[in-house]
């Protein structure tokens, strides 16, 4: 059940760079025509976007999004993701979704981050786009929140995981799909979170 600070909802991922950020957006909006303003959707990473990136060989980074940085380590990845982000916004648009505009660094969760491991048990759904993340949420939070985690694609009732964008794709088509398939995805979670609040089980 929500408590004093209102209904809450939470998608996770790795990096909260790619599917995390994308479905937090499509699920808000699916939700708010439902449900108007009334849910408040987050999203966080459980891992680091940074040595993600980094830990990739050069020759499989997409150099389509790292441009000449692509060769870089580190520094390469840093700059990964506001471009990442520039092009999620405009896969958005052209999926029909609104965008807020360009946002600060990716929400990482780890033990050294109390305030926002705080935050993300907070919330009534926890939704992991796949089992590693599930499970490293477990990791992260105490056992009296691991009933609110689930499998994204097991709770819309679909055979398979929201698909990361893979180093060496062509990004304007893997974010448009990406873009498409969390509409799916979000339009059935909309769905089933709605009534779940309505019958108060969450």
């Amino acid at each position: 059940m929500a408590g004093k600070e209102g209904k809450r909802v939470a998608i996770v991922c790795m990096a909260n760079i790619a599917r995390s950020r994308t479905f937090e957006h499509v699920l808000r909006e699916h939700l708010g025509r439902r449900m108007g303003k009334k849910v408040e959707v987050l999203s966080f990473g459980v891992g680091n976007p940074q040595k993600i990136v980094a830990a990739a060989p050069p020759r499989k980074i997409n150099r389509r999004l790292l441009g000449p940085d692509a060769e870089r380590g580190l520094e390469g990845a840093r700059i990964a993701e506001p471009l990442a982000t520039k092009l999620f916004r405009e896969a958005l648009i052209r999926g029909g979704y609104s965008f807020p505009g360009l946002y600060g660094s990716s929400k990482i969760v780890t033990p050294e981050t109390p305030k926002r491991r705080n935050e993300l048990a907070s919330c009534d759904l926890i939704l992991a786009v796949g089992e590693p993340e599930a499970e490293r949420v477990k990791a992260l939070l105490p056992a009296e929140h691991h009933h609110k985690i689930r499998i994204l694609h097991d709770f819309v009732g679909e055979k398979e995981p929201l698909k990361d964008i893979g180093f060496g794709e062509d990004p304007k088509v893997a974010m448009d799909a990406l873009v498409r398939t969390s509409g799916e995805y979000a339009s059935k979670a909309a769905r089933k979170i709605d009534a779940l609040y309505r019958k108060r089980e969450l």
